[in-house]
């Protein structure tokens, strides 16, 4: 028989997770057995001899997102429209600013990268433009950055990457669930086009390194740790964002989680795992980080 979850809608349940099994719905245009493939890849569960089935909506989600585009009921859409494609991962550049350093590396990215990998960049205080020195170097080498408007960092950015630079000027991605390098690239905001092109051309460097020597990690499947991480955090950043600091809640989350790193993804898992985060963080103080000495 199929596991039996909590079906209550408490905060910390199955439910209110979103992690409620059900069958697959009977929609046109819906590929099932892609499905069923992916369902036993991404969220395995098993009783005895007797699979589970999963939530068929969160398993469409998930490739939604990988595939660039959402499924319908989050994003608009025809469900008859809706085709599976190769899996699109996301690297994610960093700075204060997204207006120098980010805007380049995410423009070489985008050129030199030919996988199914799509780059974004960002930062915490998004200028009102990229600056007019790295928009003419950047013209020199037939890129064209004029159009681009600064972004703002949102926790959905961090969460939705497989890979982090940050590029040296103190922004930090806490929330990224899988891994974050930090690279010590010159700040060109007012400096000298001989500079800035030095800037560019380090820049670009860095990334022939990223892709040559990274794409495989990047391309890679996300650990069950990496997996959960990025399942909780957005609840616990909703529940505990006002009252504790980034860095406390990433850091608890990622305590409590070692402990579950060599079992394999289960629903009663992560609901358990939620549930010791939320106590931990209800705390004074957290007492995993403590006990860490983190």
């Amino acid at each position: 028989m199929p596991l039996e979850l909590d079906q209550q809608s408490a905060p910390g349940s199955a439910a209110a997770l979103g992690l409620v099994e059900e069958d697959p719905p009977d929609l046109p245009g819906l590929h099932v057995e892609p499905l069923q493939a992916a369902a036993s890849d991404l969220m395995p569960i098993a009783i005895g001899d007797q699979p589970d089935t999963v939530r068929w909506r969160e398993v469409r989600r998930i490739h939604g997102l990988r595939a660039g585009r959402l499924p319908p009921g989050i994003a608009g859409g025809d469900v008859g429209e809706e085709r599976l494609t190769p899996e699109m991962k996301y690297v994610l550049f960093v700075c204060t600013h997204n207006a120098g350093r980010s805007q380049i590396a995410q423009a070489f990215f985008k050129r030199d990268c030919r996988t199914d990998c799509r780059a974004e960049s960002a930062g915490s205080q998004p200028a009102r433009q990229v600056w007019p020195e790295v928009v003419e170097v950047m013209r020199e080498v037939g890129i064209d950055l004029a159009p681009n408007k600064p972004k703002r960092l949102t926790v959905e950015m961090q969460l939705h990457a497989d890979w982090a630079v940050t590029m040296g000027c103190g922004d930090v991605s806490p929330y990224v669930p899988t891994r974050v390098d930090d690279w010590d690239i010159p700040d060109p905001a007012g400096k000298s086009l001989e500079k800035v092109r030095e800037i560019r051309d380090l820049i670009e460097e860095r990334i022939t390194e990223l892709i040559g020597g990274h794409i495989d990690e990047i391309q890679s499947d996300r650990t069950s740790h990496q997996w959960r991480l990025a399942k909780m955090l957005p609840q616990l950043i909703e529940e505990f964002g006002g009252t504790r600091p980034p860095e406390v809640i990433r850091g608890c989350t990622d305590r409590i989680l070692d402990n579950y790193d060599d079992v394999p993804i289960r629903t009663h898992i992560f609901t358990l795992a939620y549930k010791r985060t939320r106590e931990c963080l209800r705390n004074d103080t957290c007492d995993v980080l403590e006990h860490t000495g983190a």
